[in-house]
């Protein structure tokens, strides 16, 4: 005898399957609503007290789909029947991409630029420029160094 899988499942975990499903279910719903430019770049990323909350792959998407955000809310409430739907927010999505050019480039200059920026450093009254400057030059100070 072969048990449905929903049956095989303890409570808490099939409510996060059936929450799922129906996260899926709205998913397909607002894409058939959006404009075409938009539907691989928007999902859904949760339903829950009236606010649905879209996730966006990019900033720019956000920006055009604000716009319409009133409109589409009243289309979803009217013709997709999500009666309960009171507000939509819009979160942009955290990809690996975004990450890595966020992250620190090592830049290099060179040992003269290197040396003419430390050389500039000495001469420079105003504390925290010469630090600054310092810094950007590479220098290494010592305890008994003096800025």
């Amino acid at each position: 005898m072969i048990r449905s899988i929903n049956r095989c499942l303890n409570s808490k975990l099939q409510e996060i399957c059936n929450h799922a499903l129906k996260l899926e279910s709205i998913n397909q719903m607002v894409k058939t609503y959006l404009p075409a430019s938009m539907k691989d770049h928007c999902y859904v990323g949760n339903f829950k007290n009236g606010c649905l909350k879209l996730i966006l792959t990019e900033p720019i998407w956000g920006s055009e789909l604000r716009y319409s955000l009133p409109e589409l809310r009243d289309t979803l409430r009217r013709e997709a029947g999500l009666f309960q739907l009171t507000s939509i927010k819009l979160e942009i999505a955290i990809l690996d991409s975004t990450v890595e050019k966020k992250q620190k480039r090592n830049l290099s200059i060179s040992e003269n630029a290197r040396q003419d920026i430390i050389k500039r450093a000495h001469r420079v009254k105003h504390l925290e420029l010469k630090e600054a400057l310092y810094k950007l030059g590479g220098f290494k100070e010592t305890k008994n160094d003096n800025l």
